[in-house]
């Protein structure tokens, strides 16, 4: 990777030619599902220079990695990582951009050594606590679609029954878990009022059923092996682990929301208006 163009008064490491050596960072990403976390690992993290290294294992400077996701607008720091550092999968989406600095940790008033190129004719520099004297540039990591920001939103299709008699009903045979609801006598479409009006009342009537199901299929071992590479098994069971389960699937179907309890929550949006 190249670094961008920046100014300093002194020479930094991954500029130019200012020093001689370059920083090697590589990273993987990965995800902790009993900790809801995005897991960066680091898997090289070598700075080519002997001076550097140096100024490092004396404590006089340390690595910092300055994260920011620009979907989110979050940015996070971590200095001095070793090998990993995460975080919750809530503050970031799409991609993250990480740029590692070396900074300095105290003022250093004989910032000089023989790999600064030769123009600098061998100057002693002034650097100040926390000043930049290492870049990398910026390196961007995509956050894979079934790391973001988890959720069950985009697991269902609904599909209307021919026959506006027939009860409702789940496919979950498929990637998406579908559900096929009967039309009312004038060919209008339950879901798209209910969820408009009132969400909260439509998600008991539809997507609590559904996820009750889903995890009764889970939870048998004769027939979770058919729906486990699946898209909406997958996700479940990253939401809501084997580990953190209720042996009941109705629980369970609940406890997906983030410990928000749907009946309370439709009798708010129903009552409390």
């Amino acid at each position: 990777m190249n670094s961008e163009s920046k100014y300093f008064p002194h020479p930094v490491l991954g500029i130019a030619d200012d020093i001689i050596g370059n920083i090697k960072l590589q990273i993987e990403v990965g995800r902790d599902a009993p900790n809801k976390s995005i897991v960066f690992k680091i898997v090289e993290n070598e700075i080519v220079n002997d001076y550097f290294k140096e100024l490092i294992n004396k404590g006089k400077a340390s690595v910092l990695f300055k994260v920011y996701c620009s979907s989110t607008f979050k940015t996070f720091n971590f200095i001095n990582v070793k090998d990993a550092f995460e975080i919750n999968e809530t503050e970031v989406c799409n991609k993250i951009e990480i740029e590692p600095f070396i900074i300095s940790n105290v003022d250093n008033k004989q910032y000089s050594d023989g790999t600064f190129n030769t123009e600098f004719d061998n100057q002693m520099f002034t650097v100040n606590k926390y000043d930049i004297i290492g870049v990398l540039g910026r390196l961007t990591i995509p956050i894979d679609q079934k790391y973001e920001k988890l959720s069950i939103g985009n697991l269902f299709v609904f599909e209307e029954n021919e026959d506006y008699t027939k009860p409702m009903s789940f496919d979950l045979t498929l990637e998406k878990i579908h559900i096929k609801y009967p039309p009312t006598k004038e060919g209008e479409h339950p879901p798209n009022a209910l969820f408009h009006k009132n969400a909260w009342t439509a998600y008991n009537i539809f997507i609590i059923p559904a996820l009750t199901e889903a995890f009764s299929i889970l939870q048998n071992p004769a027939k979770s092996s058919d729906v486990l590479e699946l898209e909406w098994a997958q996700t479940l069971n990253d939401l809501l682990p084997e580990s953190e389960r209720d042996n009941d699937s109705f629980i369970n179907a609940q406890l997906i929301l983030n410990k928000e309890i749907p009946l309370l929550k439709a009798y708010d949006e129903l009552i409390k208006k």
